[in-house]
Order: structure tokens, then C-alpha cells, then sequence
């Protein structure tokens, strides 16, 4: 999945852009002049340039809200999901899909691969048996995310897309992979039992 920016950031490659083409203009007319097989191929990239800024433009405003922007972490998984023990929220995903979730409206999670439940919340007391299980009897998978369920009909499901390829099981990606599920798992068990506190 690719990574989606701020508004803040798809303007300053906007601008960046344009002032790049403005630039390349002059060079696109005198190679056009002096050497025009060379002065095509600048005169087109120039007109990439110009059509990057205004794509970057319109994604200005499909960037992320100030309230993603602003969210400040206690704690974190790089890349995957951010903590905020002072307000009880979760940003999950926040360079590609980010969503906002508080803590008491997080209603479960567990760990999927190739479409398989592998553990969840309710069964975290044999979370490692049931893991090891699944290594010895998988040589490789093709995805292992982690989908976290939410208060909302309209959108109950929120997923944290660690392996999206063929990885074999013995490999460091998905030695790296399941760490990094382990380590959100337990955060996310950490978050939801504080869900009877008192917001701040």
C-alpha cells in the first residue's frame, strides 16, 4: 500500500513542482532550438513536472486531518499504529489509512494469516502454544495482518497489513513480521483494559 501524506506535505510537493517546471522551461526552449531530439524529451518531462504539482494539488485534499497531524504518541510501533495514554485514543495505521479509534471503543482484535485466525483476544492465554503450532505446521503465507474491531456499523473493521507476499516462515521478514504482532498485540490488551478509565 503506498503512503499517504499530510495536506501539508502534498502542498509543499505541489509548489515544489511547479517551481521546478517554471524552471525547466527555458532549458526545454533552447534544447527544442539547438538540439530537438534532447529538447522533446525535456519539454515532456517538464509537462510531467506540471502535471505532478496539480496531482499533487488535488491529493492536498485527501491528506490527512489535523486531527491525524496533530496526534502526539505516549507510545508506538513505527509505521503501524500510535498510542495516546493521555486522551485513551489509537491512531492505527498512520502513514497509509490512518483512523482514530478511543480506546473504549475498540471491541477486539486478533492476528490473521492467509486468512486464518491465529489468535485474538480472547484466547491470549495460549496465544504462544497456538503460534508455534502454526510455524511448525506452515513453511510460508502470503499475508499476516492484524484486524482490530471498532464501535462503528459502518466500518467495524480496521486491519494493520504487516506481510502482503510469499514469505516463508523461517525467514527474518517473518520472524520481524510476528514480533512486530506480538509487541501491537499486547498493546492493544494494555489499551483496552484501560478502557473504564476517565478520558482526561
Amino acid at each position: 500500500m503506498y503512503r499517504k501524506y499530510s495536506i501539508g506535505e502534498y502542498k509543499f510537493y505541489s509548489i515544489f513542482f511547479f517551481i521546478c517546471g517554471i524552471i525547466l522551461i527555458p532549458m526545454a526552449l533552447i534544447t527544442l532550438i539547438g538540439l530537438f531530439p534532447l529538447g522533446v524529451c525535456v519539454l515532456l518531462f517538464d509537462v510531467f513536472i506540471f502535471w505532478a504539482s496539480r496531482y499533487t494539488k488535488k491529493k492536498s485534499k485527501e491528506g490527512f486531518t489535523k486531527e491525524v497531524e496533530n496526534f502526539v504518541a505516549t507510545s508506538e510501533v513505527k509505521g503501524d499504529i500510535k498510542f495516546n495514554d493521555n486522551t485513551k485514543q489509537v491512531l492505527i495505521d498512520p502513514d497509509r489509512n490512518p483512523r482514530i479509534v478511543n480506546y473504549s471503543d475498540i471491541l477486539g482484535f486478533e492476528l490473521i494469516e492467509n486468512g486464518k485466525t491465529i489468535v485474538s483476544k480472547d484466547d491470549s492465554d495460549d496465544f504462544f502454544d497456538r503460534l508455534t503450532h502454526k510455524r511448525e505446521s506452515t513453511t510460508s503465507i502470503h499475508t499476516m495482518r492484524i484486524k482490530i474491531i471498532v464501535r462503528d456499523m459502518n466500518n467495524p473493521n480496521v486491519y494493520i497489513h504487516l506481510i502482503q507476499r510469499e514469505t516463508e516462515t523461517d525467514s527474518l521478514l517473518y520472524k520481524a513480521s510476528y514480533d512486530v504482532a506480538q509487541k501491537i498485540l499486547s498493546m492493544l490488551q494494555i489499551a483496552t483494559s484501560q478502557r473504564n478509565e476517565v478520558n482526561n
